[in-house]
């Protein structure tokens, strides 16, 4: 059977790698006492599935992982036996049974939602009307944003109103903050800052990623055309 962890992950967490968050759960699991089935042949290991990987630096309300499991406790027991063995900023918040063939955390993922705040005022960089106009003249009204877009073999161009879904500013105490619903996943994919990057371009203000706190609020597949948090798939286990 399989199962669906949801965490968050806060504090100086953020700035633990992927690789090292997997060995860390591959471990925890063990603690919690979970009993994850294991895969076959001469070098088995835990049959376990992440969603989207969190960038380093970035903090996140919503990531997931799929566990493939022999037998399984309910899902507070669960939650309670891992958040018992969980360092102060991972905390387990969801625990679900799947239905039979659902696609795995990793390749069910279709998109997800940040919220990015700047660091500096807008007395620093423009006024909040002038932000929203120049985002207006550059996303809203383009039918097409064709940016260069690094990738592993090199660059490539890619349309920005096809992969950005969503694109909102408001204010936070008189600092931007920048909400963004983006296309993410194995075959559209597009980072949170490399959007701010190249608005920032387009309005000719310096661009530094230290200057702002990024952070993910859920992961979503797609079902039917709508997007669905990856958290609203399964069932709770009594």
């Amino acid at each position: 059977m399989n199962i669906r962890v949801r965490f968050e992950k806060h504090g100086p967490m953020k700035y633990i790698g992927h690789l090292d968050i997997m060995r860390y759960f591959q471990k925890a699991i063990k603690r919690a006492e979970i009993d994850i089935a294991y895969s076959e042949g001469f070098n088995p290991h835990q049959i376990m599935s992440f969603a989207a990987p969190l960038g380093v630096g970035i903090t996140s309300s919503g990531e997931y992982i799929d566990l493939g499991v022999n037998t399984t406790m309910s899902s507070k027991a669960a939650i309670d036996a891992l958040n018992s063995v969980m360092v102060e900023d991972i905390v387990i918040t969801g625990y679900k049974l799947l239905p039979d063939n659902t696609p795995n955390a990793m390749s069910a993922v279709a998109a997800a939602d940040y919220v990015v705040t700047s660091k500096n005022t807008f007395s620093s960089v423009c006024s909040h009307k002038k932000m929203l106009d120049d985002k207006s003249r550059w996303f809203d009204e383009a039918k097409e944003l064709i940016v260069t877009k690094p990738t592993k073999k090199g660059t490539a161009d890619v349309d920005l109103k096809a992969l950005v879904y969503n694109f909102e500013i408001e204010s936070d105490e008189n600092s931007p903050v920048f909400k963004l619903f983006l296309a993410s996943g194995s075959e559209n994919n597009i980072k949170p800052d490399f959007v701010i990057e190249k608005f920032y371009e387009y309005i000719k203000i310096p661009f530094d990623v230290l200057d702002f706190n990024i952070h993910r609020n859920d992961i979503y597949t797609k079902v039917d055309d709508k997007f669905v948090s990856l958290n609203d798939v399964g069932e709770e286990i009594v």
